[in-house]
């Protein structure tokens, strides 16, 4: 592994865990404002509640994906040491690879699809909480539009009762 692949993985690692503790700490104070004296009605409290567990789940993820490069950088020079082997052994079709190099590969690939999936579950999670956000946005402004036009039918009621009497 090269200088620069390692200062990179490190400030990848780095930058992982800071984004976590930062979005954990957000949602820390989010979870602040969720008390029960709080003026937030039972949608914007449920809403808010289900925003915090996504992204602690989130924040969660990004430190196992976290843990998964860095355990990369340790097990990087094993993986490096399994391909002169399996070139030597020419890994051609009528070539058998022997059990221990199989179980190596196995190993790597088990482990690869592990952090995969996690990461896959961060993007997963930050899509879902992406379509909420846009959900509860969407019904909010729904809900304004329909108090605007609740409160401009109250005022023209008003005006016609002033013409009313007025007449």
């Amino acid at each position: 592994m090269t200088t620069i692949e390692l200062s990179f993985g490190l400030f990848l690692v780095v930058l992982l865990v800071a984004l976590a503790i930062f979005f954990a700490w957000r949602q820390r104070l989010t979870l602040t404002l969720l008390k029960p004296n709080s003026a937030l009605g039972p949608d914007d409290r449920r809403f808010l509640h289900g925003q915090v567990r996504r992204r602690l789940c989130c924040c969660f993820l990004m430190v196992v994906f976290a843990g998964f490069l860095v355990g990369w950088l340790f097990l990087h020079q094993g993986f490096d040491e399994l391909r002169p082997e399996t070139e030597r052994l020419g890994a051609g079709p009528k070539d058998e690879l022997p059990e221990e190099v199989k179980e190596s590969l196995r190993f790597y690939t088990v482990y690869w699809i592990g952090a995969l999936l996690v990461l896959l579950g961060m993007i997963g999670l930050a899509a879902l909480d992406m379509f909420a956000t846009a959900r509860y946005g969407l019904r909010r402004h729904r809900q304004l539009q329909d108090d605007r036009h609740a409160m401009l039918a109250l005022e023209v009621a008003k005006m016609r009762q002033r013409r009313v009497e007025r007449n």
